[in-house]
């Protein structure tokens, strides 16, 4: 796992306030370092994809869209970082995402890929 695989994975520290922005300033750190956004792991899944199915993820997914990161990346289960979203619930990081594609956020929803 890279570093910033592993960032967006993390869940840190114990308060929200603070997984939030810990998270995001990591993610931050490591793209001001020329680190690729849209690099993978063995799963096909880039940090935005991580980042999305973290509880803590929106600011990370922010971070991640200004540096780059392809939100219609599909990993190896053909799950884009919405669907991922989607699929464990965490409608802020839906949010942020759709706002990323242009989508309305009364129509943020995304189904998990057909397995």
């Amino acid at each position: 796992t890279t570093p910033l695989l592993h960032v967006a994975r993390s869940e840190g520290l114990q308060t929200p306030e603070n997984l939030t922005r810990e998270l995001a300033g990591s993610l931050r750190a490591l793209l001001q370092r020329g680190v690729d956004p849209n690099s993978t792991d063995s799963d096909g899944r880039t940090a935005l994809h991580w980042a999305a199915t973290n509880p803590y993820g929106r600011e990370g997914i922010t971070v991640l869209l200004e540096y780059g990161a392809g939100p219609g990346i599909r990993d190896q289960e053909g799950a884009t970082p919405r669907q991922r979203a989607a699929s464990h619930g965490f409608d802020d990081n839906l949010r942020a995402l759709a706002s990323a594609e242009g989508i309305g956020s009364s129509t943020a929803t995304a189904t998990a890929p057909s397995q």
